[in-house]
């Protein structure tokens, strides 16, 4: 959300988009009982002990008013819109049009998959629309996330809600941003800042379902200074291909590698004919120098994807939104602390909370190793098919950029050249495999890979 970046736009600019989220029209009252009573099949009155028709919130597609439960609880009801399902069906299908001729007529927009991106893009808005399907979302957020401290989610009363109602209990709290209740706060916004960094890290790496939408209207402080997490209408789930993705960029960063970030960029796209080359090169200009010891930032994520948009690659949904929900989080979290690194905390909290999500460097390196164990299974029999292709003279290595008088003494060097590469290759291979085999215990096998460079 750009009205949460005071860090990188005008305070000016950032004040009216946050009006633009808060100045929107309420809707009548007799609207939100028809909407009401239609959803719950029975009056308002038979519902509820009492019901304030007067909006605490009122968003694009719903607006929120306090209600008292038959035996006494406070809650806070969610109504949606009358009629945003028709806006929002008329717009898909505008954008719909959009995509289909764009793909059409523009070579790159077929490329990057503009017709698939504005699917999910509609599926996201319908998902919104859905107010069960929050409703079970909150409801998991909330058991996910019980052990955090200081960050909670508030009840849902599914009994009571519908796809157009929804029920939680209230929270007595002020909006995030409000620096009075920052201020009130007994808990530094430091730590304020980091609670909500760790809940969002331990959201992504240990449960692959988070929270899409942190700005600073969706997160509520009370007295006590626990963080309240609401609306989960925009949620991530990370399928095992990004979380491996997201790995493989963790490991390109720790190992200083910008080839194993390239892979990693391949991996996430699906597209195993991507230019690796191109790609290494445009992340080397992309990012600079990598330092995995300045530790995991986050935001290099949208470094990689700024990269794969130019190599016309596109990534799973799941890691755009999880990169859009980085840079909100960012912004909200320098709106309650302006002096908090997310890089530096991200390091300190994966470090010490969620190291079995990445890993050592060195773990890293084995998993990829790991990976490759298949394909370097079949390097000796290959390997030993091409030196009997050699020895035999039915192996023909041809080459275009020499055709001068030298070409035989070409010939003779990348003859040799190929031999000492298959040799190489053969060598890598066994030492991998004996390794994964866990032989390496024999001395003399321990010591013919230490002689090799690779220790057992």
């Amino acid at each position: 959300m750009p009205s949460t970046r005071t860090d990188v736009l005008p305070d000016a600019l950032t004040t009216e988009l946050s009006n633009l989220q808060a100045d929107v029209r309420p809707v009548a009252e007799h609207d939100v009982r028809a909407v009401l009573e239609t959803a719950l099949g029975e009056p308002v009155e038979q519902a509820f002990d009492s019901f304030d028709f007067e909006p605490l919130a009122a968003a694009s597609i719903g607006q929120t008013h306090r209600a008292v439960l038959l035996d006494g609880t406070h809650v806070v009801v969610k109504v949606q819109r009358p009629g945003i399902d028709e806006v929002v069906a008329r717009d898909a299908g505008v954008l719909r049009l959009a995509a289909n001729q764009l793909e059409r007529r523009v070579e790159f927009a077929r490329e990057i998959g503009f017709r698939a991106f504005s699917e999910e893009l509609i599926a996201g808005l319908e998902q919104e629309l859905d107010y069960l399907h929050e409703a079970s979302v909150g409801m998991r957020l909330r058991e996910n996330r019980a052990g955090d401290v200081g960050i909670a989610v508030p009840k849902v009363y599914s009994t009571l809600s519908t796809d157009r109602v929804l029920v939680m209990e209230e929270v007595v709290a002020h909006a995030i941003a409000d620096p009075d209740a920052l201020a009130a706060s007994p808990v530094s916004r430091s730590e304020l800042a980091r609670r909500m960094l760790s809940s969002f890290l331990g959201q992504v790496l240990d449960d692959g379902l988070f929270h899409a939408d942190s700005h600073p209207g969706n997160l509520l402080i009370d007295a006590a200074g626990t963080i309240w997490m609401l609306d989960f209408g925009s949620v991530g789930r990370l399928d095992p291909r990004s979380l491996d993705g997201l790995r493989g960029i963790a490991l390109g960063v720790a190992a200083n590698d910008v080839s194993v970030l390239a892979r990693a960029a391949r991996d996430l796209s699906g597209n195993q004919s991507a230019d690796l080359r191109g790609l290494e090169s445009d992340l080397s200009a992309q990012l600079g120098a990598l330092d995995g010891s300045a530790g995991i930032d986050p935001r290099i994520i949208g470094e990689v994807l700024t990269v794969m948009q130019r190599h016309k690659l596109a990534p799973p949904p799941s890691v755009t939104l999880l990169a859009r929900s980085l840079f909100t989080l960012e912004g909200t979290l320098k709106r309650i602390d302006s002096q908090f690194s997310l890089v530096t905390e991200s390091q300190q909290i994966v470090t010490e909370e969620h190291r079995d999500a990445f890993g050592t460097p060195q773990q890293l390196l084995e998993r990829e190793a790991l990976r490759a164990l298949p394909a370097l299974r079949t390097l000796p029999e290959h390997a030993e098919t091409l030196a009997n292709q050699l020895r035999s003279g039915r192996l023909t290595v041809h080459t275009r950029h020499f055709a001068g008088d030298d070409h035989d003494a070409v010939d003779f060097w990348v003859d040799r050249l190929v031999i000492a590469g298959i040799a190489g290759f053969s060598v890598v291979a066994s030492a991998v495999l004996l390794l994964a085999a866990g032989v390496t215990n024999d001395p003399e096998v321990r010591s013919a890979l230490w002689v090799l460079g690779l220790p057992a």
